[in-house]
């Protein structure tokens, strides 16, 4: 949860550690619990949707670090496996630290593996972060990106601009997004656990049409990626489809032999129709 009117992200990359600084509302108890545990998780799928694999979020960052730090809300802790693996699920107290989160409510600290090519890597990936990802993410609004090591900073925003149209601006460069969202019911049989429907969103770039400020379907735009809430992949359209996929951890592409996967593509045909008749009006 946000109490600030831009929630914002910032990565800071060095050459041996990632800090990642958030000004959410900071750690609850009941969110440090879930991190000493497999397989559970504080966020609730009916509201807007899993992100990835219930429970292992977290978890994925030992692919970069031995001992992850969290401070937030007075809490100050090391999740360290560098001795053994108890590290994954048993935090170790901060006594000696330099985090007041007065500026920022929750700061993450990466000390990072001494891996070929670790940061390198790690750079190229956050360069390849796709600006549209912030269209989903409901909370989220800036996205800041501080590579100390070359003094480069990237910076993503998002203004909601009227019931429809969301645009980004990266870069010095505005993108503007029709979105088309549904709410549907989930027959049974296709269900997933805790769920019982779904928001699928189409996205349609947008140019601006002249001195009027008329938005109009943007023709030359690329293929997109289809997202669960962050990208997955592109799958050859020209428009974003957004839709809770199931994903396996990689988040590389969608369980295929899921029902749930096998009718949220059905649904598409009958959105895109219904979006049609939004661009005549």
């Amino acid at each position: 949860n946000y109490s600030e009117d831009v929630p914002t992200i910032q990565f800071i990359i060095n050459e041996d550690v990632i800090v990642v600084n958030n000004n959410e509302n900071g750690f609850l108890e009941k969110n440090i619990r879930a991190l000493c545990d497999i397989g559970r998780s504080t966020k609730k799928a009916d509201n807007v949707g899993y992100i990835g694999q219930k429970g292992i979020g977290f978890k994925s960052v030992f692919r970069v670090t031995n001992a992850p730090q969290i401070h937030s809300n007075g809490f100050h802790i090391t999740f360290d496996r560098s001795e053994d693996n108890m590290g994954y699920i048993l935090p170790t107290w901060i006594d000696n630290h330099r985090f007041n989160n007065e500026i920022w409510n929750t700061t993450l600290v990466f000390p990072l593996l001494q891996k070929n090519n670790m940061v390198d890597n790690l750079i190229s990936k956050f360069e390849d972060i796709d600006p549209s990802l912030l269209l989903f993410l409901h909370r989220l609004k800036k996205i800041s990106i501080l590579n100390e090591i070359s003094g480069e900073e990237r910076i993503i925003t998002r203004r909601i601009l009227n019931e429809y149209v969301s645009e980004v601006e990266y870069e010095k460069e505005i993108h503007r997004w029709i979105l088309f969202k549904r709410t549907l019911e989930v027959p049974e049989n296709a269900r997933r656990s805790g769920a019982e429907s779904t928001e699928i969103t189409l996205g349609f770039p947008l140019l601006v049409d002249g001195s009027d400020n008329i938005f109009v379907f943007n023709t030359s735009t690329q293929q997109q990626n289809v997202f669960a809430y962050l990208p997955l992949r592109k799958f050859g359209f020209r428009f974003i489809i957004q839709a809770d996929f199931i994903v396996p951890s990689s988040r590389e592409d969608v369980d295929r032999d899921h029902p749930w996967n096998q009718w949220i593509p059905n649904q598409i045909t009958g959105l895109f129709i219904e979006a049609l008749e939004l661009f005549k009006d």
